[in-house]
């Protein structure tokens, strides 16, 4: 938990937690995080983590500049208004780079059992949350045209031979598919007994660019296009997959037009009802989140090295508290 410190700096810090966090809905996350933080000052140099270090905390930026390295790819760098270890933390894996501080920096420093407490506790600001980095990822998909980061699966794959699924065979799917990889038995049978599958001829169009979106879609069997206009993307999802991915979840209206490549098998939930289940079962929440943030993380490695995390990451420039070193 956090240290003692001024009541006027704790505002400060709530302040900066705010504008970093986003809006009005997510204010309660905002206050709460200041509380929980601990301000660390690390001078230049210094090593902060290595990679396969375990991945138990993060780090909001307040001043400074942090570099993560790994071999064989890009360095990032993240400036004031940065946000460095949260990828590894919520996808539950040791730390993927080394991260080292190229300038003094003036950090707050969150344990991830204290942030998904946070979370747990203000379930609509955590929803804000999510939808806000949903948005963030989409725009990291669209600037990388022609592919926008989307799957090309083998066109051979082969087409919908089902029609429906029964329970079981829904809750099996359910299971192995990606986007609930950490979703507990109870919220899969929870989903299992909500989810409908519908069975689509090749051609038909599943939703079109700009609809908004009502569910996540999975495809059972078969393939489904997405295309863009402008700028223009084209993608290929197949069995196991969310249709659109990263543009799928998190997202107010469909980046893409949708139709099947083959016959194709789906499975359907309801985002309205998908979101109620998260408030009885937060290891739903985190799944969903789990696969957003990988979505996004995979995307931030495709970005060019002029582009880099650094800027793709950063937050818009924003006055910081003034720097308190310990």
């Amino acid at each position: 938990m956090s240290e003692q410190r001024d009541p006027s700096r704790r505002v400060e810090i709530e302040i900066f937690t705010r504008q970093l966090l986003g809006g009005p809905s997510s204010s309660s996350v905002a206050r709460q995080t200041a509380a929980a933080v601990r301000e660390v000052f690390i001078p230049k140099g210094t090593v902060i983590y290595r990679e396969g270090d375990p991945s138990n905390d993060f780090y909001f930026v307040a001043s400074g500049r942090v570099r993560l390295v790994a071999e064989g790819v890009d360095d990032w760098e993240f400036g004031t208004g940065g946000v460095f270890g949260v990828f590894d933390g919520v996808l539950d894996r040791p730390r993927s780079r080394t991260a080292t501080a190229v300038a003094d920096l003036v950090a707050f420093e969150l344990r991830m059992d204290d942030w998904y407490e946070i979370l747990e506790d203000n379930l609509d600001g955590s929803l804000a949350l999510f939808m806000r980095s949903g948005e963030e990822t989409l725009a990291l998909g669209l600037a990388l045209a022609p592919t926008g980061g989307l799957p090309q699966v083998a066109e051979t794959a082969a087409a919908a031979t089902q029609q429906s699924l029964n329970f079981f065979e829904r809750l099996l799917f359910l299971r192995r598919a990606p986007v609930f990889r950490m979703a507990s038995t109870e919220a899969l049978l929870q989903l299992a007994r909500r989810a409908k599958t519908r069975f689509l001829p090749a051609g038909t169009v599943l939703q079109k660019e700009g609809s908004k979106v009502e569910r996540l879609q999975l495809v059972v069997q078969g393939l489904v296009d997405v295309q863009r206009r402008s700028p223009a993307i084209e993608g290929i999802f197949g069995p196991d997959m969310l249709v659109g991915g990263y543009a799928g979840l998190g997202v107010e209206r469909w980046a893409y037009t949708s139709s099947a490549h083959t016959d194709v098998l789906l499975l359907e939930l309801g985002l309205e009802t998908t979101y109620e289940l998260m408030e009885d079962h937060f290891d739903l929440h985190r799944s969903l989140t789990a696969f957003s943030v990988s979505e996004r993380a995979r995307l931030q490695e495709l970005m060019a090295p002029q582009v880099g995390a650094s800027r793709s990451s950063r937050a818009p420039s924003r006055r910081p508290p003034r720097p308190l070193r310990t």
